[in-house]
């Protein structure tokens, strides 16, 4: 299952929901640079990308999804760095 908004703005839901189901969960982290943004990419989550995957460090999650929506679908080619940023806070399994 892929979520998004849910998981980034309720840490208690994402939490609860990847003990009852770990290494099922893909958490949607969409982006710019490093700030998540929900709703659509309407919204400011106030949330740092690095920070919160550091967060779901103990978490049995399959997978972070992540899309810079500062270039998603612009022809602008890949910003590297807060992919990487991303990979190499992220727990390996």
């Amino acid at each position: 299952m892929i979520v998004g908004t849910k998981a980034i703005t309720d840490f208690p839901w994402l939490k609860k929901a990847a003990k009852r189901y770990p290494n099922k969960i893909i958490v949607a982290i969409d982006a710019i640079g490093r700030r998540a943004v929900v709703e659509g990419w309407q919204k400011d989550a106030g949330v740092d990308v690095v920070e919160f995957a550091k967060k779901c460090g103990d978490l049995p999650l399959r997978a972070f999804l992540y899309t810079n929506v500062a270039v998603e679908g612009k022809g602008l080619g890949v910003k590297w760095e807060p992919i990487e940023d991303v990979i190499i806070h992220s727990r390996s399994p």
